[in-house]
């Protein structure tokens, strides 16, 4: 059915560089459209004083966070015990649902963490509450499990949380690897690397926050729409000759 969509598509677009790789084979003219966020909203974790949610008040001043599906199809649960374990002084807030994709029971990783004395879950919040809970942190978590679906992923998560001058820390995986590269994200490949690059973001000064938001002000939404709208507009006028 993909190939068959593939072949009658004017246009294809794919949201991470491994997927555009391996789309590519079949459509080499495919272009990259990685996901973006909502950088004016998520900025305002950076560019504006935002008080502390009450949730948070009370909690160790040291915070990891984690804002998404806490589903075991994707969360390595063993790098978020991890980083509780060897960080005791560190409270780690997750901020969405639970399980959501999921067959079957919990994990017994998952169970075991949300037991945690430092850990705080929250559930889900309204997006244009994030930035309020964002700034009151220091370090973003990507904990993925390495596998098919993950390795394909780049996901909005991670502009959202460079756009609130967040460090990030993320599983090492193909489409994190550049930007890991350039100094912009930790990565790490097992749970110990994993505490350790959260220990080592603990320690980053504040002025990178504003860094952080700079580089994230390029992959916004609105400039994606402008690019998308015009390789659409390109695809149909390429139709509109071919028919003639």
């Amino acid at each position: 059915m993909e190939r068959r969509m593939l072949r009658r598509a004017d246009v294809v677009f794919a949201t991470s560089p491994l997927l555009a790789e391996r789309l590519g084979a079949e459509r080499p003219d495919d272009e990259l459209a990685a996901n973006v966020a909502d950088v004016d909203l998520f900025g305002r974790a950076v560019t504006e004083e935002l008080p502390e949610p009450g949730e948070l008040s009370g909690l160790p001043p040291q915070r990891a966070v984690y804002v998404g599906n806490l589903a075991s199809y994707r969360t390595d649960f063993d790098l978020l015990l991890a980083v509780v374990r060897s960080h005791p002084q560190l409270q780690l807030v997750l901020i969405g649902v639970a399980g959501l994709g999921d067959v079957g029971a919990a994990s017994d990783s998952g169970s075991e963490l949300l037991a945690m004395p430092n850990v705080t879950v929250l559930g889900p919040r309204p997006q244009r509450d994030l930035p309020a809970y964002l700034r009151h942190c220091q370090v973003a978590l990507i904990p993925f499990l390495d596998n098919s679906h993950t390795r394909a992923s780049l996901p909005l998560k991670l502009w959202e949380y460079l756009a609130a001058g967040l460090a990030v820390v993320a599983r090492d995986l193909p489409n994190f690897r550049s930007l890991a590269e350039e100094g912009l994200i930790r990565t790490a490949r097992d749970p110990r690397g994993f505490a350790d690059a959260v220990g080592e973001a603990l320690g980053d000064p504040p002025e990178l926050r504003a860094q952080r938001l700079a580089r994230a002000r390029g992959h916004d939404w609105r400039a994606q729409m402008e690019r998308l709208c015009s390789s659409v507009e390109r695809g149909l006028d390429s139709r509109s000759e071919w028919q003639q």
